[in-house]
């Protein structure tokens, strides 16, 4: 546990994060994960926001894990940590399961995602799914030109 007033994003972290969701994960689910830290410098290479996060939400210290590399190494295991996560893709399907599972027990909160998110994501599984009813359907049908 190191404090976070002793620690410094690298600064040609080019990364931008979303901190406000990171708070909100903290918030729900305490804070969980390390930063990866350049042990001769100091330097955050892995972990910017979740270090940002935890500075608002008032945290004294955070777990890190030690570094012992050069600075040509430390940029490309930052590098490297934040394109790996873009590579990656979720199962939408197994995804929306998930959180609806959630939320029916207490909530989205602290999962990055909402109730928009879920039910775009529904949408865009089941396309022919049409909020609209029957009979408004059959008053739009009777409007069409024939």
């Amino acid at each position: 546990m190191v404090p976070v007033a002793k620690l410094t994003p690298h600064p040609r972290n080019v990364n931008q994060g979303d901190v406000s969701a990171i708070v909100e994960s903290i918030r729900r689910n305490r804070f969980y994960g390390a930063a990866l830290v350049q042990r001769s410098t100091s330097l955050i290479l892995a972990g910017k926001h979740r270090w940002l996060a935890a500075q608002e939400c008032g945290l004294p210290k955070i777990p890190v894990i030690w570094a012992d590399v050069d600075e040509a190494e430390a940029i490309r295991i930052m590098l490297a940590d934040n394109r790996t996560t873009r590579l990656g893709a979720d199962d939408p399907e197994a995804l929306a399961a998930l959180l609806q599972e959630l939320q029916g027990d207490g909530g989205l909160l602290g999962t990055g995602f909402d109730a928009g998110a879920l039910e775009a994501m529904l949408q865009e599984l089941n396309p022919k799914f049409d909020p609209v009813s029957a009979d408004e359907q059959g008053r739009l049908d009777q409007k069409k030109p024939v």
